[in-house]
């Protein structure tokens, strides 16, 4: 289990936040495709607990984790939630697993992204498809 504090910035450049990783000496790390496919059942929605199996792919492998997220809390304007990570050894694995207790799929969203490291920081830049 994990602490997560997220900070998201949208509507960024890509490109120019490469430039400013590069010049801050950012190490890159990875670059992915990743489905995140959400799950819900009465508890989680009641209790506003996230939960998701994500597939990240590369051109070398293909992962599976189903994550457990807390409810989130606020904290400087930072959001703070407890998160817990299971390695899968497939998506029909934990598809099945999260369908026997209850959860179905309440969405799924597809998006390319690209890790860095800088100082104790992971940097991630996240492109979503376009939408109509």
């Amino acid at each position: 289990m994990i602490n997560e504090i997220e900070v998201k910035i949208l509507n960024i450049n890509p490109k120019q936040i490469r430039k400013k990783l590069k010049e801050n000496k950012a190490e890159f790390v990875k670059k992915v495709f990743l489905v995140n496919t959400m799950y819900a059942n009465n508890h989680t929605k009641k209790d506003k607990v996230a939960v998701r199996i994500r597939e990240e792919r590369n051109k070398t492998k293909k992962t599976f984790t189903l994550t457990i997220k807390g409810p989130k809390k606020i904290v400087n304007n930072h959001k703070i939630r407890k998160e817990y990570e299971l390695i899968l050894p497939s998506y029909e694995f934990g598809d099945e697993m999260l369908k026997l207790q209850g959860f179905e799929i309440v969405g799924s969203v597809e998006m390319k992204r690209e890790y860095y490291k800088l100082e104790n920081c992971s940097v991630e830049i996240i492109e979503l498809p376009k939408l109509p």
